[in-house]
């Protein structure tokens, strides 16, 4: 985290030594926010309504997916790297894996014996992931049945797993996918050929993170790390530097998921129940916004005033700090992007969750608001608060898109990273921009609201993708 001030990408050498050398600056954290504290929870019959609504109105399925997924599945494999036994567990279960039968059929060529050693299980294994260079949306996840076939299975990637449940959403919609650039090719036909594309119009859309986006790397010298020819190397900044892909995007709503919460055969049905009821509540949310402001654009008289500054109470955890907004940033955070955050109960799950911030904000000043705050950002005399989180952020959002304010004007420059690393040899100092859903979208219109937990399908480890349900 960091004072310098930041609004737009790519960053100037200038810029980045301000930012690697400078004191971090402490996010200031309130409070974890907990249900009726920041945290919505809706009855059924709301979810019913909503979903009702969705169906019947056109104007809320004007909305695509966007999903991150540039990164390798390296990370994935790691356990069963590191540990025969977790290998040999995994192996006993093999049954249970999409890639199973698979993994199996390539053990049993290299060595047809009952028992095979973890060398040749693991050689196996890692041939048939790329050595864990396979980007992670191409490893299989499921396994489904064939329709023309009674006892015939398939399995299915998590890239064809979000273009199917996303067809269930709206049958014909966008899909897009950030991939790695030499990936591409790969990518874009094996999307393509999946039953969802060929047979529904489902259109995926592939984007690569910007080179121009990445951070320069500085030496414990002071210097810059350098190629042999003199030019600067830089490294990818982070999840943080997809902002750009998301900004470039032509819907005026998008939900917004991690490649590896993919939803799987047996929970799809409730993960579109509650997709539909978050993007049509954002689709009403957002329209009272706009009426608001048209309000207050052509009609501003005193009570219009108060009704637009009551609309935006709720973003501030402190009251009365909308009813002190002048005029004129009444309007400012009336024209914010806006996002509703899925949560769920935090489980011992590690990585962010939601809570109040002193952060500040569009309309000048700070305010205590809603942020997805990561578990890097605690300081130590804050760990308190972090044991006393109720809830966790699976990264399952709707982000209204269209908006006078360019998506990095909202973003937290405090909150850039930056870690000791090791790269080509060398102690350094690298840096990665706000992450896109914490400080990246620090001063977005926000609400949360829990989700139930079988929405939330991570897949960190290989390991993760045994019975999958």
């Amino acid at each position: 985290m960091n004072d310098a001030k930041v609004t737009g990408f790519p960053l100037s050498l200038e810029e980045a030594r301000l930012l690697l050398t400078s004191p971090p600056s402490a996010l200031d954290i309130q409070a974890p926010c907990t249900a009726g504290d920041g945290v919505e929870r809706w009855e059924a019959s709301r979810i019913e309504a909503l979903n009702e609504a969705f169906d019947g109105e056109s104007d809320a399925t004007s909305c695509g997916l966007w999903v991150p997924a540039s990164g390798a599945a390296s990370r994935m494999f790691a356990p069963v790297m590191d540990s025969d036994d977790a290998l040999l567990a995994l192996w006993a279960r093999r049954a249970e894996l999409a890639c199973g039968p698979a993994w199996e059929d390539d053990v049993m060529k290299a060595s047809p014996i009952d028992a095979p050693s973890p060398n040749v299980l693991r050689d196996a294994l890692m041939h048939r992931m790329a050595q864990g260079a396979l980007p992670k949306g191409l490893v299989p996840f499921h396994t489904l049945p064939v329709p023309s076939a009674s006892a015939a299975t398939r399995t299915e990637t998590a890239f064809e797993a979000h273009v199917r449940a996303w067809n269930g959403v709206q049958p014909g919609g966008v899909v897009w996918f950030t991939v790695p650039e030499g990936r591409m090719d790969t990518v874009r036909a094996h999307v393509e050929a999946t039953d969802e594309v060929q047979a529904c119009g489902m259109q995926v859309r592939l984007q690569i993170q910007d080179p121009a986006t990445n951070t320069p790397i500085l030496g414990t010298d002071g210097n810059w790390l350098c190629t042999d020819e003199g030019e600067v190397l830089t490294r990818p900044g982070g999840h943080g530097t997809l902002l750009p892909n998301l900004s470039g995007l032509d819907v005026d709503m998008v939900v917004v998921r991690n490649i590896d919460n993919a939803p799987s055969p047996e929970r799809t049905s409730l993960r579109a129940t509650w997709t539909k009821a978050m993007v049509q509540e954002t689709h009403q949310w957002h329209s009272a916004r706009m009426q608001w402001l048209s309000r207050v654009r052509q009609s501003p008289d005193a009570a219009t005033w108060e009704g637009a500054r009551a609309f935006l109470n709720d973003q501030f955890r402190e009251a009365g700090v909308a009813q002190s907004l002048s005029p004129d940033h009444v309007v400012s955070m009336l024209e914010l992007p806006m996002r509703l955050v899925a949560v769920v109960k935090n489980e011992g799950q590690p990585g962010g969750g939601p809570c109040w911030a002193l952060t500040p904000h569009h309309a000048g000043g700070m305010a205590v608001r809603r942020q997805i705050v990561e578990a890097i950002e605690f300081q130590e005399s804050q760990r308190s608060l972090l044991a006393q989180a109720t809830h966790f952020n699976p990264v399952d959002m709707v982000c209204v898109l269209p908006s006078a304010v360019p998506l990095p004007a909202c973003m937290d420059s405090r909150r850039f990273m930056v870690a000791q690393k090791r790269v080509h040899g060398n102690e350094v100092r690298v840096l990665e921009y706000p992450g896109l859903w914490n400080g990246g979208m620090s001063d977005w219109l926000t609400r949360f609201v829990e989700i139930p937990a079988a929405c939330f399908q991570p897949v960190k480890t290989i390991l993760d993708l045994v019975d999958r349900r």
